[in-house]
């Protein structure tokens, strides 16, 4: 029986080396987000007279990321010197609350990264233990390890799609992978694995029964979810 697998990624642009400290905003933000973190990020910036039009003339409310939104917000990155992607994540907010993205000094000497500008903290010894980057993307590429014709046996263990993801800007930590099927899953699968290049196992889903997969649409689309994948992807490198 044939089995076909469309494979999605969701990725959340964080800063893998660093911690901020608590803030008003920590938050990731972007396009068609809504509610009280949207309104508040739009108050801030209106109130920094980076204007968003619809909403000071009145003719759209707080509370909705749009394109005016993002232009605004994307003025503000290029006024501070982040990258201008209109995309709230967290250098941006670090930038916002007045904070910044640092690394804890350890017994080894630190070394920048190439994708990142490195400052020295102000009373440490340590060189480079400040860290500024932008906010990241990833670019996903995928294609088949077997093909359609290839019979798996019970018992047989597969690889069964290779994905690549490549960071841009800054490392990009994946929070959660979803895997799609046209038939019932847990019909022909025990389990599902995700490995990184090395073969190190990232994350199992076991599927028992139809509890442990999503029907999207009835007979042609079923969804198998990883969540708390943590996963990060650093530029320079294929994953």
């Amino acid at each position: 029986m044939k089995r076909s697998l469309k494979v999605a990624i969701i990725a959340l642009a964080v800063v893998a080396f660093g911690a901020t400290a608590s803030a008003a905003f920590n938050t990731n933000l972007t396009v068609g987000s809504t509610g009280a973190d949207v309104s508040a990020l739009q108050s801030w910036l209106i109130s920094k007279s980076f204007a968003i039009p619809a909403i000071s003339s009145g003719a759209a409310q707080l509370g909705y990321f749009g394109s005016q939104t993002k232009t605004a917000l994307a003025a503000y990155q290029t006024s501070v010197g982040l990258p201008a992607y209109g995309f709230f994540g967290p250098l941006t907010q670090a930038k916002v609350n007045g904070g910044a993205v640092v690394i804890t000094p350890g017994t080894s000497p630190f070394v920048c990264p190439s994708w990142m500008t490195c400052t020295v903290t102000p009373g440490t010894t340590a060189p480079g233990t400040g860290m500024t980057s932008g906010d990241g993307s990833v670019t996903v590429s995928y294609s088949p390890y077997v093909t359609t014709s290839q019979t798996l046996k019970k018992g047989d263990i597969k690889n069964v799609y290779a994905v690549k993801l490549q960071a841009t800007s800054g490392p990009v930590k994946v929070n959660r992978f979803d895997v799609h099927f046209s038939e019932r899953p847990w019909l022909d699968f025990a389990q599902l694995t995700l490995k990184d290049s090395s073969g190190t196992v990232i994350a199992t889903k076991n599927l028992a029964s139809a509890a442990d997969a999503t029907e999207i649409t009835v007979g042609t689309d079923y969804l198998v979810r990883f969540d708390n994948v943590n996963y990060t992807v650093t530029p320079g490198t294929d994953a």
